[in-house]
């Protein structure tokens, strides 16, 4: 038969370990939290995961205006001019160390290309979508862009 304790151990590792899963299922990488050291440390998740996981994404169309697909962790996205667009991030980064992938599609041509990052700093980035249309390489909008942001914060 089972001895009392080890009843009460086996429960208590049953509900501990099924509110660990769905905690860190729901929290992602703690975003979410208002105190992300806090609830990490009550977790058990090591500080590292988060460089890990995506930080902010986004999907807009940036033809003529920005229209918002859908995003996370980005405050605003402006169009400065043609194939040109700059990315305000909600939260800011401690550093500019942080990584951006991503793609566009542009409207002339219908295959994806590389985004060119440039003029980071730790709140922002601006974009610069340049279509292979031409040996001139002209900045053209995004039917589609699609990107996301890794780092430590």
């Amino acid at each position: 038969g089972i001895m009392p304790s080890e009843w009460k151990l086996c429960i208590f590792l049953k509900v501990g370990l099924g509110d660990l899963v769905n905690a860190l299922i729901k929290t992602n990488n703690l975003s979410d939290l208002s105190d992300k050291a806090v609830s990490r440390t009550n977790l058990g998740v090591p500080k590292g995961v988060d460089k890990q996981m995506v930080n902010e994404l986004a999907v807009f169309n940036g033809v003529n205006t920005v229209t918002m697909g859908d995003s996370f962790g980005i405050s605003s996205v402006t169009r400065t001019g043609a194939g040109q667009y700059t990315i305000n991030l909600s939260t800011p980064y401690p550093t500019t160390n942080y990584a951006v992938l991503g793609r566009w599609t542009s409207s002339t041509i219908d295959r994806d290309h590389e985004l060119s990052v440039q003029n980071k700093t730790t709140s922002s980035f601006q974009l610069y979508c340049a279509s292979d249309s031409s040996n001139l390489y002209p900045a053209t909008d995004a039917v589609e862009l699609s990107l996301a942001v890794w780092g430590a914060k």
